[in-house]
């Protein structure tokens, strides 16, 4: 590899992870608020909401991977173009198509990255999503449920507990679930077994 070449990688490496540190931010925003939501009012623990952030990073990463590669590419042209850079290159006789394969092999790299998150990392980090979030669910669904009042845990699921301080956990339980539409299902019961 010649040096232009990976002068090239070193200028578009510094933009690509600036804008997708911020971009991932940005996208996650809405997510990082719910889970902080869970941390403070519903007593849910540091770790299960540590893996949580961390399983949903795949799913973000890979609309985030190609746009940071674009901006990057963008801003490393622009900075080489006000420095005058690209002018000293042409003036040296380096054209700018051979400025391309480096962009290119970049662009190629950051396309298998995101190829490998979308068709392996976040099937996966989904489906381990899916089971974290029923075993705290079911782990400490109860903490997050306050007596006697009508919770909302999720969307057009309505939940109803009577008593929490009874031994064999909560008693007088009732759900409403109308997430099918045109199937709603009610669920009542003695206590939480």
């Amino acid at each position: 590899m010649r040096t232009i070449d990976r002068y090239i990688l070193q200028e578009l490496g510094v933009p690509f992870a600036q804008s997708l540190g911020a971009l991932t931010f940005i996208l996650m925003t809405r997510e990082i608020l719910r889970l902080i939501e869970l941390l403070i009012n519903k007593g849910v623990g540091l770790l299960p909401l540590l893996k949580t952030f961390l399983l949903l990073l795949p799913s973000f990463f890979v609309l985030t991977l190609p746009m940071g590669c674009l901006i990057a590419s963008i801003s490393a042209f622009s900075r080489l173009s006000s420095d005058r850079e690209l002018t000293a290159m042409h003036a040296t006789g380096v054209s700018a198509w051979r400025l391309l394969p480096s962009v290119f092999l970049f662009s190629f790299a950051v396309f298998l990255m995101t190829l490998t998150l979308a068709q392996f990392a976040q099937p996966w980090t989904g489906q381990s999503l899916k089971k974290m979030a029923l075993g705290m669910l079911r782990d400490q669904v109860s903490l997050a449920l306050d007596e006697g009042v009508f919770n909302t845990p999720t969307d057009k699921v309505v939940m109803y507990v009577g008593e929490r301080s009874v031994p064999d956990g909560p008693s007088g339980i009732f759900i409403s679930d109308t997430r099918t539409s045109g199937e709603p299902r009610i669920i009542v019961a003695r206590n939480w077994k």
